[in-house]
């Protein structure tokens, strides 16, 4: 994906993109030069979320599993259960918000 294509996502994908930006499970945003690929590197999770968005014990599966497999965190990491659990609630309104405007 390019900057031109970031141009084209629908406003529940741009929103859940800002959402997994600022969670940054990778890091990216400390990585000084690269830090402006931050934009273009969760993308790809993007879809995924949105399949599994309205049945929240899915959600927070992916998101663990996302996040284990991206951090190396234990799966039982309470910090990391916590940000999950915050990550899924703010998901889930962005979901409703987005389509209440529908």
């Amino acid at each position: 994906m390019d900057y031109n294509e970031l141009k084209s996502l629908t406003g529940l994908q741009t929103r859940i993109n800002l959402v997994l930006i600022h969670w940054d499970p990778i890091g990216i945003q400390n990585f000084g030069v690269f830090a402006h690929n931050v934009y273009m590197e969760y993308v790809r999770y993007i879809d995924p979320i949105i399949e599994v968005i309205s049945v929240k014990s899915e959600l927070e599966k992916l998101l663990l599993n996302l996040a284990t497999d991206v951090t190396g965190l234990d799966i039982e990491n309470k910090k990391l259960r916590l940000e999950i659990e915050r990550l899924v609630k703010r998901l889930i309104e962005i979901y409703k918000e987005e389509e209440f405007k529908r």
